[in-house]
């Protein structure tokens, strides 16, 4: 029995970033910064299981933009994900381990890292302007459970 496995599925993923209060000395409303970006995900994997106590995962995978909302300086900015600045496609990069807990039950963490940038912004204030490319960045934790899982006890 191979101790390889490869898989893929389907998720849904909201990344986004916020920011409630702005700096001690400006007065916009709040909150100053909320971006929610919405997913649908299709992760395809590479599994290692070992003994089926832990099991280290990596791979790839294409996220398409479903629907999104930016809120800057209290106000809600009126684009969607055709008109917006966001890409609609999202390609990462994953890591991923899985502990055993007990049974099927699994507890799991994910890291996911865009490979190609999902914005290029333009900031201006009163020292310049500058530009900046934004990459999803994400960290998730789950608990997982696995249906007719054959472990080596």
């Amino acid at each position: 029995q191979s101790n390889w496995v490869i898989s893929i599925e389907t998720s849904f993923n909201q990344k986004g970033a916020y920011k409630k209060y702005p700096v001690e000395y400006d007065t916009l409303p709040y909150p100053y910064y909320n971006l929610r970006l919405n997913y649908a995900e299709v992760p395809i994997m590479m599994h290692y299981n070992d003994k089926y106590q832990i099991v280290f995962i990596h791979g790839f995978s294409y996220a398409r933009l479903v629907s999104m909302k930016e809120i800057e300086h209290g106000s809600q900015i009126d684009w969607n994900t055709r008109t917006g600045p966001y890409s609609q496609g999202d390609w990462n990069l994953l890591l991923d381990v899985r502990f055993r807990l007990y049974a099927g039950l699994h507890f799991n963490m994910r890291y996911a890292y865009s490979m190609a940038k999902i914005r290029t912004r333009t900031y201006t204030n009163a020292t310049g302007t500058w530009t900046r490319d934004q990459f999803n960045n994400l960290l998730s934790f789950r608990l997982i459970y696995v249906f007719n899982e054959h472990n080596s006890e």
